[in-house]
C-alpha cells in the first residue's frame, strides 16, 4: 500500500449527528478517528487539514516519499498530531480533476461561449455521432455520452500500455478516436443507462473548451478558475517535488502522464491549494443568490469579483441534472438526495483520492492517499463528514 494522504475538512454548522464532527475547535480527534485506523494497515502516511470559518488545523501520521526534478527522492511525514508536514509535495487528483473541468464548462456556458446542450461536433469541427445522434457538452459532463471509459481501439494499438493508457493520445488522436465511435458503439446519448463513466467522454470535453476558449485547456484552466481560486499550486505539469505512487510492496510507481486526458484525471495539488478550494466549495452552498456569505467578515479575506465568480460557478456544477429521488448526477458530482452529499473520487496505480460536500450542513471532505484504499478511504471520508 501506498504511503500517504492528505485530508480536508471544512464545517460551520453543528448539525445533530451520530459520531464525532469538527466545529470551531481544531478537530483533530475527528480526523484521528476517522482515518487513523487506516495508518499503517492501508496507508503508510497520512496528513489532514481541517479548516473552518475560524482557521485550518491539521493531523498528520506515518511517513511517504518525495521525488525531486533532480530524480532525488526525500522522506517526508508527521507524527499524529497538529502542524503537519506538507513537504510541500503535490499529489495526483486523478479524477477529481473531472470537478475542475465542470466547474470550466459551466464558466465558458456564462461566458456565452459554448452552450450546455450544444454538439460537441460544432466545437471539434468532426463527426461525434453515438448510435446516430448528436453527443452535446451536457452528455459528456454527466457520463450519459454513450462512450466507454477509453476508446475502444486503445488496446489493438501497437503503442498501448495498460499501466499507462493514456500517454500517447493527443488532440487529433483523440478526435479520430471520437470520429470511429459512432462505428464502434450504438448507444445512444442519453438514453438509460443513466451513466456510462468515461475519461473519453471527459478528455472530449476539455478539447471542446479549449476550442471554444481558444487557447488550450490548461491556460484556459488556469486563468478562469484555478488562479482566481488563489490555487498556484495546481496544476497538469508540476513544478514542486511529486509525492512518490508505490504498490502495496513499496515498489515506487511511475505515475500516469494524461497527455490529451489531462481534463478527465491529470491535475496535480498540494494539501494547501486543496484546503482552498474545499472552503471555495462550503462558500458556494452557504451563500445566497444577494451574494451574502457566513465567512469571516476580515476585509483583507474578503473574496474577490473573480473568486466570488468561481464560487457561483462551483454551486451551478451542483445543480442536478439527471437523476431520481435517492441519487443523480450534477456536472460530474455525483449526488445522493439522501445525505445532501455532491461527491467524486478517484485513482491511478498507487493513488486514490476522494471528495464531497454535504450542502446541508456547509462541510467538505477532501482526501489524498498513496495507496490504492479507494473504497476505506471514501467510507473514512463520509464518516468524517456525516458522523456515519
Amino acid at each position: 500500500m501506498g504511503p500517504s494522504a492528505a485530508v480536508f475538512i471544512v464545517r460551520r454548522h453543528r448539525p445533530r449527528r451520530r459520531g464525532p464532527a469538527i466545529g470551531a475547535a481544531p478537530g483533530l480527534g475527528v480526523l484521528a478517528a476517522a482515518f487513523g485506523p487506516l495508518v499503517p494497515r492501508r496507508l503508510a502516511g497520512l496528513v489532514a487539514v481541517a479548516a473552518d470559518q475560524d482557521g485550518t488545523h491539521e493531523w498528520s501520521a506515518g511517513t511517504w516519499r518525495t521525488l525531486h526534478a533532480t530524480g532525488a527522492t526525500a522522506a517526508a511525514g508527521g507524527g499524529g498530531g497538529g502542524g503537519g508536514n506538507d513537504a510541500p509535495a503535490v499529489f495526483q487528483l486523478a479524477s477529481i480533476t473531472k470537478v475542475f473541468t465542470a466547474v470550466l464548462l459551466a464558466d465558458a456556458v456564462a461566458a456565452g461561449l459554448v452552450r450546455l446542450d450544444q454538439p460537441v461536433e460544432e466545437l471539434l469541427a468532426a463527426p461525434l455521432r453515438v448510435g446516430g445522434a448528436p453527443v452535446t457538452l451536457r452528455h459528456l459532463a454527466t457520463h450519459r455520452a454513450g462512450l466507454p471509459f477509453l476508446p475502444e481501439s486503445a488496446p489493438d494499438e501497437p503503442d498501448f500500455d495498460p499501466r499507462d493508457p493514456y500517454r500517447t493520445y493527443d488532440a487529433d488522436r483523440l478526435v479520430a478516436a471520437a470520429t470511429a465511435a459512432a462505428t464502434r458503439d450504438h448507444v445512444r446519448p442519453g438514453r438509460r443507462p443513466p451513466q456510462r463513466y468515461s475519461n473519453f467522454g471527459f478528455a472530449l470535453l476539455g478539447l471542446a473548451l479549449a476550442r471554444g476558449y481558444g487557447t488550450s485547456y490548461e491556460q484556459a484552466l488556469h486563468e478562469r478558475i484555478l488562479a482566481p481560486a488563489g490555487l498556484t499550486d495546481t496544476s497538469l505539469r508540476p513544478s514542486r517535488p511529486r509525492a512518490v505512487h508505490t504498490d502495496e510492496h513499496g515498489e515506487i510507481i511511475r505515475p500516469q502522464e494524461f497527455a490529451a486526458f489531462g481534463p478527465a484525471g491529470g491535475l496535480w495539488t498540494t494539501a494547501a491549494d486543496l484546503a482552498r478550494w474545499l472552503t471555495l466549495l462550503t462558500e458556494s452552498v452557504t451563500t445566497d443568490t444577494t451574494g451574502a456569505t457566513g465567512t469571516t467578515a476580515d476585509p483583507e479575506a474578503r473574496p474577490t469579483a473573480d473568486r466570488r465568480r468561481v464560487r457561483d460557478l462551483v454551486r451551478t456544477t451542483m445543480a442536478p441534472q439527471v437523476g431520481t429521488n435517492r441519487s443523480g448526477l450534477g456536472l460530474a458530482w455525483w449526488l445522493s438526495a439522501r445525505h445532501g452529499l455532491a461527491s467524486h473520487g478517484g485513482g491511478v496505480p498507487g493513488s486514490s483520492s476522494y471528495l464531497a460536500v454535504d450542502q446541508n450542513h456547509a462541510t467538505a471532505v477532501g482526501v489524498l492517499a498513496l495507496g490504492n484504499s479507494g473504497e476505506h478511504l471514501d467510507l473514512a471520508a463520509r464518516r468524517a463528514l456525516t458522523g456515519r
